[in-house]
């Protein structure tokens, strides 16, 4: 199965990296050093830096370790995250508050970064042209597949930019009114399993 992750910045397929969008180190250094010298570990935002095999962290506590297990499988703590040695896909960014703050912090990169809200309380940095639309239509071309044979399902802003990509476009219905709007069709809540259920119509 293919996947798609980092909001686009990473394709592989059976293990094997097919694309992958990388941000620039200095970039990414700004981006850590931003957060740490507003607050740093008083602060209620904590910074994740995503790698194509492995997500690092440098806040250990345990109710944000709790929040960023949810989504990332192979998480490491580390007492420098510029001290790692990878290509960086993404810097993801939780807020115990919500997503405004980060956001505010992070406008100076909007004219030359995507930046974008991925939740209620997270905020993703990835690169101009590295988005879920972009990836979606990479796989179209590599499969011959065209907008007509595709189904996308959509429920927070960065996923605005791949409901484009799909004649089939869904919107749960909890998503964020953005998504809503930009959909051509809505499927039940995500705790209504609406994905499945769609998808189960759709193929009988």
């Amino acid at each position: 199965m293919p996947i798609i992750a980092e909001n686009g910045a990473y394709i592989a397929c059976g293990g094997i990296q097919l694309a992958a969008t990388p941000l620039d180190r200095q970039v990414v250094a700004a981006v850590i050093s931003l957060f740490r010298d507003n607050g740093g570990e008083t602060c209620s935002s904590g910074v994740v830096m995503c790698g194509s095999q492995a997500a690092y962290v440098e806040r250990a506590d345990e109710a944000f370790l709790a929040e960023v297990g949810k989504y990332f499988v192979e998480l490491f703590v580390v007492d420098d995250l510029l001290s790692v040695s990878t290509d960086v896909l993404k810097i993801a960014v939780f807020d115990f508050s919500d997503a405004s703050y980060p956001l505010s912090i992070l406008q100076r990169f909007r004219l030359s970064h995507q930046v974008v809200a991925s939740g209620p309380h997270w905020v993703d940095v990835v690169a101009q042209n590295a988005n879920k639309g972009t990836a979606v239509r990479f796989q179209q071309r590599r499969f011959g597949t065209s907008p007509a044979q595709t189904i996308v399902f959509g429920d927070y802003v960065n996923d605005l930019e791949m409901l484009d990509t799909a004649d089939h476009s869904f919107a749960i219905a909890n998503a964020h009114a953005a998504v809503l709007d930009r959909a051509r069709h809505v499927a039940p809540s995500l705790v209504e399993h609406g994905v499945i259920t769609t998808l189960r119509g759709v193929f009988g």
